[in-house]
Order: structure tokens, then C-alpha cells, then sequence
């Protein structure tokens, strides 16, 4: 059995020389790495005090957000290709101001005003200093295709904990390509990626310190055996690929266990099932599982728990849903959406199209406790009957999260019933059977799917909204009594399947910013030597169906596959192919033009470049389409534009 959790380094090798936030700062200061902190002494530095800026300005385009001495990272919007900008800066009395990265602006001096020629996620860092003191501005070049943000804040009503917030854009629009992403604060997307797949990301997560992970955007039609939780190791510099085994990924969910262990919820397909009385339902129809998977570090299923035998779909499911899969009609009567661990062990599950969470022994497997939705359950579990006072019940919930005081919180959609979706917190009494509504943030109008609910340290709650769960809104976070404190949006109309907020000292700024200077070119780019295909295909590096074809060009593959040759100023990307299923591929970003075809897929191949003193650093890479040749064509080249890598598969999903 091949490995279920792999490593693979790629772009993330932090070798870039890293531009210090603060150095030495002033006595009292809070550290310049704290998007919400103050600065020191901003007017004057001449007694040692930290040194500021009191001005930036970047043009032809706008900084977001407004300059500020103790706002430390910033964001403009650039064009595709290479883009000059005017950066002019005064720094506050007794400190000096120079561009640091990339290049240097020459001496540095009280004021500044110097041109810098930057790329797509290449960052602009300018220094203020005094003595050996310094506080650096990051200024990111966007790539031009990112999604629209809007951060607005309220201080009126309070001001929200520090912290970094994590989200991913679905349902993109047109002109853009998706990313998870972490926001400060004021809304800069201080670390982002793209997925694997170049689909949507969702469940972006930091499980542990300095690891952000997340899957590309679910989907039961599209790359049903190959879903993979994508996990970047800031700290290693490295990315692991997380799956269930011998069940198709639901995406749903990703837990890290005390023990090392993953939870993950699967979705195989079960054939032949009695769903006589669900519905127009007949005696044989093929349903959509749900089952939960623990996997450990080395690929191994060490505990599964099967949805199937507690319930039946005929009686416990509330909202039969169906999709199509292969041209055949595919029930959904489970939908598993959420996965908490208590802290004996035992899981806090939701189900969707059941209307209910329940309560499951990781000891026994058994339900402990079920509710909402149909009383039923095979083992006759304690049902809990829902007292709550503005709404009879709960409906498609998802994210429901067992909280400290021994109460719970889920985000209730309210789907296809006529009330808004909430956050929503209940107080649960096994013994009496009851569960008590304590108390609820509302929105306006019913989410149609996604969306997440969280209770923070701090009393404060973060509400992702989903997906059309309050207009032109992906987040809110209002404080305990209700008070909207910080609302996000895409203003292009995206939506992210969860919002989630972690404290500053779960991710570190430095490494954030050099993981996403890497795809700018700023430094070198290894390529991947771990195979990441499908079992049937791993069979060795010149394998074109395996993602380490890297090396060499395998003429006996009738599908080709692509080499790297040479060696620095004269390394190329070269391709090669024998059949004409592939889409060109793209000349942007110093791609060479050739095809990488794919049986039953189009796509094209990207190489992506660094600098290195003047030397070519390549790694090639590819990026593939499940839809047409025209599509996959316009996307790489953008993607090929930004120098952003993807990787390389020439089986079909």
C-alpha cells in the first residue's frame, strides 16, 4: 500500500534572506510584527526609540490599505508582466528610508523617491532606520488576477484581538483565479497559494504551528480519487499531501489528533441500496456514503467509523439530495460536513441532509447522543430535543464545534426554509434529553451551502457566511454582546467555505512573507520527487503518469511528458509529444512552447524561473484541465504570467 501522507519540498525552502520586521525594538513597544500594534516613538528616534515611516506612497497604483506608521504590510494591485512603480517615503526625524527588496535604492537618506521594477507576488520592502535599529514595510505586489478584497473595520463598536484570518475564495468569478489565503487585520494577504489542481480552495486551516493546509473546491463529478488535503510547512519549508485510503477524500474536514493522526470523512459509493419509502426512491439505488477515516503519519487506517451501520438513509435522513456521477443518478442522503474531537476523544459529527449532529464513542463506534432532525437511530440513541426559542430548529448546518464550557455552536444555513442563517450556540443535557438554544447572530436572508461558526479565546465570534449567506459578505466578527466589530468581503462576488481566525503567534509573519516571495522568482525553486498519482501509475520517475517525471522525457509514452536541461543561465524547459490531445503550451513567465498532452484531460505545461545572480533556476511544472483545450490554455498562461507553480499529473483525475 503506497503512503497516504507524503512530503514533498517544493517552494518553500526559506532561503531567501530574510528582511528583519523590527530590530531592538524601543522599551514598552509591541513587536513591529503585529499588524495591530503601535509602533514606538514615530516622531522622533534620536534617543534609540523604534523608527518609522511618516509617509508611503506607491504609484501608479493604490496602497491598501492608507498609510499608517503603525500599519507594517500593505498590498498593491499589479499588472500582469513586469511593473514599474514610483515609491516615494519620509521617515520620521532622526531615521533614514531606503528600498531594501528587491535591490536596494542606493543610499539611504531622510526621504525617498526611487523606481522598482517588481513582478507578480514579489514584495517591496522598504526600510526605515536609525543607528542599528529598523522597521521594514512590506508593500505585495498582487498578481492581477487575485480575487477583490474589502476589509472593513468598526471601531465605534470595539476593536477586534490580533489575530490572522484564513479563508479561500470559491465560486470565482470570471477574471480571477482562486487562493487560501491569510489576512491581517487590515485585510493583506500576508501568505497565499493556489491549490494542487488549480481548483477553488476550501478548509483552509492552520492545525498546528506554522502549517496552513486546505483541499481544492469539493466536487463529487470532478477528480473523485485523487482529492488530496494539500499541508505547507512553513518552518520545513516543505508540503505534505493528506488522504484517506481506498475511499474517495470528502473535503469537508481535516483534524489533527493529539497522537499525530489525521480525521478525515470519506465518501465511497454504495451500490444497491433500499431506499423504498425516501421519497420517489426505489429498491436499488447507489448512495453517497459517509464515513470517517483516522490515518496515521505513515499511511495507515487505524480507525474508520461508517455512517451506514447507525443509520438508515430512509429514516434518518430529513433532505434527500442528489447529484450525478457518470451519468448516473447518485443519492445523497448523509452529507457529513464537520468532524470535532471531544476531549476524551469521542466525535462531534454534522450531517447535513439529516438535520442533526450526534455524539459518536471513539471507543465503540456507537452514537451516543443525536440531535435534531428524525429521532431515529439503529441503536436507539438518546434523542435531544431541541428548545429553542426564535426558531423551532436548526437546518443544513455545518461546523458544528463542541466549546470549553461544555456547550456547543454550529453555523445553521437555514437552507431552503424561510429563516436567515445564524451562528447559533446550544447548552446540551444528555440526561434530560433536551438541548437549549442560548443564543444566536443572524444574518438577513439563508445561506445556500458552506459556512462556519466560531466561538474565540476571547468571547468574541467569527461568522463565515458561505455561500450567499449575507450579501456581498464572506466573514463578521462581532464581540460577545453582538457588536459588529470587522466584516470581509470579495467585492467580486466570491464566497469561502469557512472563515477561521488564529492568534499571531500561530503563524510567523517572516516565514509567511518569504514562502510567498518564493513564487515571485525571488529564490530557488526545487522541484518535487514524490509521486502523487494514482496507485496504478507509480511506477517509477520517468513514469509520465507520475508527478516526478522531471528528469528525463520517456520516449516509449505515447503521451509524452516534459525534461529540464542543463544548468543555470543555460537550464530550458523542454517537451515532448507524440499525440495532439494537449493544449499549446504557455509562453509567458519564460515558458518554452511545446504541448503536454493527457489522456482525457487538457493542459499545457508552465516552467516557472528564478534569479539567482543572474543565473536560471528552473523547475518545470504543469498545470491540467478537466474542461477544454481553449480554457486550460488561458489559464496556464496567466498562471504562467505570475510564475506561479503547479504540478505536473498526465493521468486522469
Amino acid at each position: 500500500m503506497r503512503s497516504i501522507v507524503r512530503f514533498a519540498v517544493l517552494a518553500f525552502v526559506v532561503a531567501l534572506t530574510a528582511c528583519a520586521r523590527t530590530s531592538s525594538p524601543a522599551s514598552g513597544s509591541k513587536d513591529a510584527g503585529d499588524p495591530f500594534g503601535a509602533s514606538g516613538d514615530a516622531a522622533n528616534v534620536s534617543d534609540g526609540g523604534t523608527p518609522s515611516l511618516t509617509s508611503l506612497f506607491v504609484s501608479p497604483v493604490a496602497l491598501t490599505p492608507a498609510f499608517s506608521p503603525d500599519i507594517h504590510d500593505y498590498y498593491v494591485r499589479c499588472a500582469a508582466g513586469t511593473n514599474r512603480l514610483t515609491v516615494t517615503a519620509s521617515a520620521a526625524s532622526g531615521a533614514t528610508v531606503a528600498v531594501v527588496q528587491p535591490g536596494t535604492s542606493g543610499s539611504a537618506a531622510s526621504t525617498l523617491a526611487a523606481q522598482v521594477d517588481v513582478v507578480a507576488s514579489q514584495a517591496m520592502v522598504v526600510r526605515a532606520a536609525s543607528g542599528p535599529n529598523t522597521t521594514d514595510y512590506w508593500v505585495r505586489c498582487l498578481p492581477h488576477l487575485f480575487p477583490k478584497l474589502q476589509m472593513n473595520s468598526h471601531p465605534s463598536a470595539g476593536a477586534v484581538s490580533p489575530g490572522y484570518y484564513l479563508v479561500g475564495d470559491t465560486s470565482r468569478a470570471s477574471t480571477e483565479l482562486s487562493y487560501a489565503m491569510v489576512l491581517d487585520g487590515n485585510g493583506v494577504p500576508v501568505w497565499y497559494s493556489t491549490t494542487r489542481t488549480g481548483r477553488e480552495p476550501v478548509n483552509v486551516e492552520s492545525l498546528s504551528p506554522n502549517v496552513i493546509s486546505f483541499v481544492p473546491f469539493f466536487d463529487y463529478t470532478f477528480a473523485r480519487s485523487s482529492q488530496l488535503y494539500e499541508v505547507f510547512d512553513l518552518s520545513l519549508g516543505g508540503i505534505s499531501y493528506v488522504e484517506t485510503h481506498g475511499e474517495p477524500l470528502d473535503a469537508h474536514e481535516l483534524q489533527l489528533l493529539a497522537n499525530g493522526d489525521y480525521l478525515m470523512i470519506s465518501d465511497p459509493i454504495v451500490t444497491g441500496v433500499d431506499l423504498t419509502g425516501l421519497g420517489s426512491f426505489g429498491a436499488h439505488e447507489d448512495i453517497i456514503a459517509c464515513n470517517v477515516q483516522e490515518v496515521s503519519p505513515s499511511g495507515l487506517v487505524v480507525w474508520t467509523w461508517v455512517a451506514t451501520d447507525h443509520f438508515d438513509p430512509v429514516q434518518d435522513t430529513t433532505w434527500p439530495q442528489t447529484t450525478t456521477l457518470g451519468g448516473a443518478t447518485i443519492v445523497d442522503p448523509f452529507h457529513c460536513n464537520s468532524v470535532d474531537v471531544a476531549s476524551n476523544g469521542d466525535l462531534l459529527i454534522s450531517s447535513r441532509h439529516m438535520d442533526s449532529v450526534f455524539m459518536v464513542s471513539k471507543t465503540t463506534g456507537a452514537v451516543l447522543w443525536k440531535m435534531g432532525g428524525a429521532e431515529y437511530t439503529k441503536e436507539g440513541a438518546p434523542y435531544l430535543t431541541v428548545t429553542d426559542d426564535p426558531d423551532t430548529s436548526f437546518y443544513r448546518q455545518h461546523d458544528a464545534r463542541l466549546l470549553p464550557n461544555g456547550q456547543l455552536s454550529m453555523f445553521d444555513d437555514q437552507t431552503d426554509v424561510p429563516g436567515p442563517a445564524r451562528g447559533v450556540v446550544y447548552a446540551y443535557d444528555v440526561g434530560a434529553r433536551t438541548a437549549t438554544f442560548v443564543g444566536q447572530y443572524a444574518g438577513t436572508v439563508s445561506s445556500v451551502a458552506m459556512g462556519s461558526f466560531r466561538v474565540l479565546p476571547d468571547g468574541a465570534r467569527l461568522i463565515g457566511w458561505g455561500e450567499g449567506g449575507e450579501p456581498t459578505l464572506a466573514f463578521t466578527e462581532i464581540d460577545s454582546a453582538g457588536h459588529d466589530l470587522l466584516d470581509f468581503n470579495f467585492t467580486d462576488g466570491d464566497e469561502s467555505y469557512r472563515a477561521l481566525k488564529v492568534p499571531l503567534s500561530q503563524l510567523d509573519l517572516t516565514l509567511m512573507h518569504n514562502a510567498v516571495s518564493l513564487y515571485a522568482g525571488t529564490s530557488t525553486i526545487a522541484t518535487s520527487t514524490s509521486p502523487l498519482n494514482s496507485d496504478a501509475n507509480d511506477a517509477g520517475a520517468n513514469d509520465p503518469g507520475s508527478l516526478d517525471a522531471t528528469t528525463s522525457v520517456d520516449a516509449s509514452a505515447s503521451a509524452g511528458c516534459f525534461a529540464v536541461s542543463g544548468t543555470g543561465a543555460n537550464a530550458e524547459c523542454n517537451y515532448s509529444s507524440t499525440t495532439v490531445s494537449g493544449a499549446t503550451c504557455a509562453t509567458g513567465g519564460g515558458s518554452s512552447v511545446g504541448s503536454c498532452p493527457s489522456t482525457g484531460l487538457n493542459g499545457c505545461c508552465v516552467e516557472t524561473l528564478s534569479l539567482d545572480g543572474g543565473g536560471r533556476n528552473v523547475t518545470a511544472t504543469c498545470y491540467y484541465s478537466a474542461t477544454t483545450g481553449s480554457a486550460a490554455a488561458t489559464q496556464c498562461a496567466s498562471d504562467a504570467g505570475q510564475g506561479m507553480p503547479f504540478l505536473w499529473q498526465t493521468s486522469a483525475p
